[in-house]
């Protein structure tokens, strides 16, 4: 018998399977989603080597930029404040502290992190 042969140890259960695959993926679905605006700076960034003009940010576009991430998790809450402060206009969600730690190491400024972001 080899340790590694879970069948020689127990027998195959459907069920504790499903529920493994269930928690594996309730855990890695918030990561995924909130990775998504890496993907939106890049396809921006790709944009702008392009030459293509990102146009006007308008309440529709910059809520679409962040609307994914809601109720991913505790932050993202549609009840907490983060939310309601992007949705009413009073919260400008800062850069990630691994750009302010970054920039701050080149000398840039972390409003450049917001112009990068737009294209």
């Amino acid at each position: 018998m080899s340790l590694f042969d879970r069948d020689e140890i127990l027998p195959p259960d459907p069920d504790l399977e499903v529920l493994h695959t269930t928690a594996l993926l309730q855990a890695m679905a918030p990561v995924a989603v909130q990775c998504f605006w890496s993907m939106s700076a890049s396809n921006a960034k790709r944009a702008a080597a392009r030459g293509d003009e990102p146009g006007p940010m308008t309440r529709e576009r910059a809520e679409g930029q962040w609307a994914m991430n809601v109720n991913t998790c505790h932050v993202w809450s549609e009840d907490g404040e983060t939310v309601q402060g992007l949705r009413d206009g009073t919260a400008v969600p800062e850069p990630p502290l691994f750009i302010r730690r970054r920039f701050a190491e080149l000398g840039v400024d972390d409003s450049e992190f917001y112009r990068q972001m737009r294209g």
